[in-house]
């Protein structure tokens, strides 16, 4: 089940940027609890934690926008497609500031990972099967099995980890430039909300990060109209 997932350096998205699914504690959504994942993975003395997670997120904004985090999730999927048909060792180089970076923490069998993966867009690419390929790839797992940091140096960890990634990749993050689909709007709880917006960099924020910090500059009609004309009346209240 996956955690949170994170981009940089990729178009317009120079800064990190980080989608979770980690669900809110509930207390004040009234929404159907249908959405949730319970969920737990070990921690150091033995002990499990639980952890509540999304099964969707949803993330509204211009369409523009949307194309460059759109692209950055296919260019992740296609990579991990890539990494688990080759080893990974046949992909592995040197990192640089010049990458596009993506980092995704998520649980299997009750153990945390987390992986990275700078794609540089300075080597040459060839191809494979008619779709080009990037030559240089370096990638970075680390787990805790019993809690505690360890970094995965087997093939065996590294292709368990991709094989989960290469079946799930990222399908729990849906995109849409319009909030007023209200068959859309009754499924979504309140912590599936991800605004994006630009000026000169792609940025995303959970609806309640945004509407807390912005409370002042905000109108009544509109929470934020380069996200699109979201009206606050279609957005659920906080």
């Amino acid at each position: 089940m996956i955690i949170d997932f994170s981009v940089s350096n990729y178009k317009l998205i120079t800064k990190k940027q980080t989608i979770s699914l980690e669900a809110l504690t509930g207390k004040r959504d009234k929404q159907s609890k249908d959405n949730i994942i319970n969920a737990k993975y070990k921690i150091t003395g033995g002990k499990t934690k639980d952890i509540k997670l999304l099964k969707d997120v949803y993330i509204f904004g211009k369409e523009g926008v949307m194309q460059d985090l759109k692209g950055a999730i296919e260019l992740f999927n296609k990579i991990i497609c890539y990494d688990n048909i080759h080893k990974y060792k046949d992909c592995l180089s040197k990192t640089n500031n010049d990458n596009t970076k993506f980092e995704i923490t998520f649980l299997l069998d009750n153990i945390k990972y987390i992986y990275k993966l700078h794609h540089n867009h300075f080597f040459h690419l060839f191809m494979y099967s008619g779709i080009e390929w990037p030559k240089c790839i370096s990638t970075e797992l680390v787990y805790y099995p019993k809690g505690k940091k360890k970094r995965a140096m087997t093939d065996k960890v590294f292709q368990k980890a991709l094989d989960y990634l290469y079946n799930n990749k990222l399908n729990q993050i849906k995109f849409s430039n319009s909030i007023n689909d209200t068959s859309l709007m009754n499924k979504v709880r309140k912590d599936q909300i991800y605004l994006a917006d630009f000026n000169d960099n792609v940025e995303i924020y959970p609806v309640t990060d945004y509407y807390n910090s912005r409370k002042e500059d905000i109108e009544n009609e509109y929470l934020c109209g380069r996200l699109g004309a979201i009206t606050r009346d279609k957005l659920i209240e906080y």
